[in-house]
This record gives C-alpha cells, sequence and structure tokens, in this order.
C-alpha cells in the first residue's frame, strides 16, 4: 500500500500526464475500464487525508493507496478531479460514459466558478486529448 504525500494538484497533473502517455502508447495499467473507491476521507482545515481502492469493473483489485494532501483550498472539488484522474492513469483513458459525464460536470462547474477557473482550464486541456471510450 503506497502512502502518497504530495500537493494535490500536482499529483493530479502527473497522473494525467502519465495516462496521456499510455494512451499515445496505447497500453494502460489495468486494461480495462477501473472504479476508484475512496474510504476513511477525512477533510480537516484543508488536509486531506483518504484511503483509495482502484478495482476494475471486472472485481479485480490492481492498487490500494493512502493518501495525504496538505493545504487543499477546494477539497471537495478535488476529490472529483482526483477519483478521475486516478481512472484515466489506471484505465489508459478507457472511461465509461458515467465517468466521462461527471468528469465534463465537474470541469463545466470549475469553469463558473472564478475559484476553480484556472485548475478547471487546465484538466479541460487534459479530458479533451482523452478521446477513447470504453
Amino acid at each position: 500500500m503506497p502512502l502518497v504525500e504530495n500537493e494535490l494538484s500536482s499529483f493530479i497533473d502527473e497522473c494525467f500526464k502519465e495516462a496521456l502517455k499510455s494512451q499515445k502508447e496505447k497500453t494502460s495499467l489495468a486494461g480495462e475500464a477501473v472504479k476508484v473507491v475512496f474510504s476513511n476521507v477525512k477533510i480537516v482545515d484543508q488536509k486531506i487525508s483518504l484511503e483509495c481502492e482502484i478495482r476494475g469493473y471486472t472485481g479485480e483489485v490492481y492498487d490500494y493507496y493512502s493518501f495525504r494532501f496538505e493545504s487543499v483550498v477546494f477539497p471537495h472539488y478535488y476529490l472529483e478531479v482526483l477519483r478521475l484522474a486516478l481512472i484515466s492513469f489506471w484505465s489508459g483513458n478507457l472511461l465509461t460514459k458515467k465517468d466521462r459525464k461527471r468528469f465534463l460536470f465537474i470541469l463545466e462547474y470549475g469553469e463558473t466558478n472564478k475559484f476553480y477557473l484556472n485548475r478547471s482550464l487546465k484538466y479541460l486541456f487534459y479530458v479533451k486529448k482523452l478521446v477513447r471510450a470504453a
């Protein structure tokens, strides 16, 4: 169980960059669309700690993480983006329609809120490159 301590937005960026790289190479870690299940989520004073399980739709558990992020300004927004970044990273962008709709909704919400705008535009750049769907 790897423990990840990092700035959340930097970690999300790295997940998307790796997802785009795997898309170019036509590979993926899981080889199928995956689900990301969060548990033990604790948000206290802009600090997030959570456990995360990466599970395939066939039921196989691919990995398990513990995350701890400091000074997250909008934790609920970033949790959803983190979920989708991990899905992209593990599935090589084999996103389900539900995940794609959820992703676009989150990004559109970010675009309508000035506090999220800069980050959402960056994530929108990534998601526009994620063209394959499971």
